[in-house]
């Protein structure tokens, strides 16, 4: 079918030459097709996993140019392999952004709805509104150690926890108030306030994926209200920071009076660092021990194949290098 009507084949006849004709014909259109479209569908397979590689390369070559510190240069890899790992190249809000009004609205509210509900003075709202405010919301990523929130800073955002652990504690980092976890939210106070200044420190403890509401968009969401409803949600965000801030003073009144605690609980730089550690060696993290060693055996195992196939073609191969190989290739797979 490959053929273009050279061989030991030839037809005798009209019969025989018509369809040796189709034959030909059809062998030399399908087969360059079918060809191709597997060339093209596997050129398409990898295609995010090279745009992810050509956007990690542009990345490091910046950072080369500038000679930038190995510590850091580390931190940006981890960043991109952690991304990489939590969205496989897809851009979650640039596709929320293409979205009209109304439809982004309606698939943040399928993806996002259950964490805002744990918010509650975001309970009293109806849906549309809730709807409204998850269009609004903008996903970031923190990796350990990151400090999310300073002390003194002007508070402009309000941030909401989908994964990870955050630490929140005194300016000196000596007090630890509480660890914030998936559900949780925090700097909510920016919503009262443009002037409002952060009273202490958030540090990510592990990776943190957020979603940021920012004080310009939830009052643009407020003037949509009508004026009860305003001032009963603005209500509510007072009454929940108070709440906290009353929380914090009674930590800082109980050590104040109990100094001895607060030495025998020791430095919170200190569990910054050993969290940090114990993430390090999480299994699906991009810099644990597991992926380390993965690696490695994935090396070793491509170095072996290469030496051993061409040498398993030139001679044959007895059974027990058989059960060498069967392992090996089972890690390729």
């Amino acid at each position: 079918m490959s053929t273009v009507g050279y061989g030991d084949i030839i037809p005798t006849n009209e019969l025989e030459t018509t369809a040796s004709t189709f034959i030909i014909l059809f062998g030399g259109l399908v087969l360059p097709a079918v060809v191709g479209g597997l060339a093209a569908y596997m050129g398409n397979l990898n295609k995010t996993a090279q745009s992810q590689k050509r956007k990690v390369a542009k990345a490091m070559s910046y950072m080369q140019k500038h000679r930038m510190d190995k510590v850091l240069v580390d931190k940006v890899i981890r960043y991109y392999d952690y991304i990489w790992s939590r969205q496989g190249g897809v851009e979650e809000q640039a596709i929320m952004d293409e979205l009209p009004g109304p439809l982004r609205q309606r698939v943040a509210m399928f993806v996002n709805g259950k964490d805002i509900e744990a918010i509650p003075f975001f309970t009293p709202c109806d849906e549309a509104v809730k709807e409204h405010i998850l269009s609004m919301l903008v996903p970031k990523v923190f990796l350990p150690n990151d400090v999310i929130i300073c002390n003194g800073d002007i508070g402009k955002e309000m941030y909401l926890i989908e994964n990870g652990r955050v630490v929140v504690c005194s300016s000196d980092l000596n007090i630890t108030y509480c660890v914030l976890t998936k559900g949780d939210y925090f700097g909510e106070g920016c919503l009262l306030s443009a002037r409002s200044v952060r009273l202490g420190n958030v540090h990510a403890l592990t990776y943190c994926d957020c979603f940021v509401l920012s004080r310009d968009d939830f009052i643009s969401v407020m003037s949509s209200f009508v004026a009860h409803r305003r001032i009963a949600l603005t209500k509510s965000v007072a009454d929940t920071v108070s709440k906290k801030a009353a929380v914090v003073l009674k930590i800082e009144t109980n050590f104040k009076k109990c100094p001895k605690a607060l030495r025998t609980m020791g430095d919170s730089r200190i569990c910054f660092h050993t969290t940090n550690e114990s993430m390090s060696r999480a299994r699906f993290h991009p810099d644990s021990t597991f992926r380390l060693i993965w690696s490695i055996v994935i090396i070793m195992t491509s170095v072996y194949n290469a030496w051993a196939v061409p040498f398993r073609i030139a001679f044959e191969a007895s059974f027990p290098f058989q059960i060498i190989d069967w392992p090996l290739d089972s890690c390729l797979l």
